[in-house]
């Protein structure tokens, strides 16, 4: 795709000598920024295919299967029926060859995505897209704002986070709803939905707090340090205050009952 051929490239397998030696600078700094350049290499991939006709494209990773290093994201497939509502193609960048990615990206001219590495593909797409990004924990990667800086980008990001389980980047349960940001969101963009008749919020919390507590016993088998101060002093009254809360309502014994026995299953 760079326009390179095999024979041009040789695979150096014992010490050898060179009567000269072009290093190319460096055209990214991580969590910096880039030179002027740094895209050429990009542009230059996204130019060698053909552009797909999916004016709007929304990238999903409901398709992958549950994998616990990667971390666990709740209520994607919410955000998913969405988009698909409002004319975007769905598509799970995992079911496409490299040279397809790119081809899609370089005919999208709207791009929506939770965040996360799906979203760097903005790299092989024309300056000025726009891109949409439902932001799933508080903080931000320098990353993905460079990225949409060197594409010029339309960017809009969305708060779609109710994580209120501790997490790190590397141990992650996301807790994704129709958040106040988002009903702005909507409004802006003329759209009326109510989320209310589409998504169960108590079954939502439910299935955060499980997959949660799975990752962090699974997680405390190999890190039981980490754990120990990072989570020593969330306790389950914080818990439960913090789930009535979301919920709206007080919880019954029942529910806490409940609630117990995702914590005892998974400890």
């Amino acid at each position: 795709m760079l326009g390179l051929k095999k024979e041009q490239i040789i695979l150096i397998k014992e010490p050898t000598s060179f009567s000269e030696v072009i290093i190319p600078e460096q055209s990214t700094i991580a969590y910096d920024g880039f030179k002027d350049k740094a895209m050429k290499i990009y542009d230059a991939i996204r130019d060698s295919v053909e552009p797909k006709t999916f004016d709007k494209v929304y990238l999903t990773r409901t398709g992958l299967p549950k994998n616990f290093s990667d971390g666990i994201t709740v209520n994607k497939d919410y955000f998913e029926a969405f988009y698909r509502s409002q004319g975007y193609e769905i598509i799970s960048p995992e079911k496409y060859s490299i040279g397809e990615q790119v081809a899609i990206m370089a005919g999208a001219k709207e791009v929506a995505c939770v965040y996360g590495t799906a979203g760097h593909l903005i790299l092989f797409s024309h300056d000025h897209v726009k891109i949409t990004v439902l932001n799933c924990f508080s903080e931000g990667f320098a990353i993905q704002f460079w990225m949409n800086q060197a594409r010029l980008a339309n960017s809009v990001w969305v708060d779609v986070s109710m994580n209120f389980l501790p997490h790190t980047h590397f141990l992650s349960c996301y807790l994704l709803l129709p958040t106040v940001q988002w009903e702005e969101y909507l409004k802006n963009d003329g759209v009326k939905l109510p989320w209310d008749s589409l998504l169960n919020l108590k079954e939502s919390v439910f299935e955060y707090i499980e997959e949660w507590t799975r990752l962090v016993a699974l997680f405390a088998k190999k890190h039981p340090k980490f754990l120990e101060t990072r989570y020593n002093s969330f306790t389950f009254s914080n818990f439960v205050e913090v789930f009535s809360k979301l919920i709206r309502e007080p919880i019954n014994s029942e529910t806490k009952k409940s609630l117990e026995n995702i914590f005892k299953k998974n400890k």
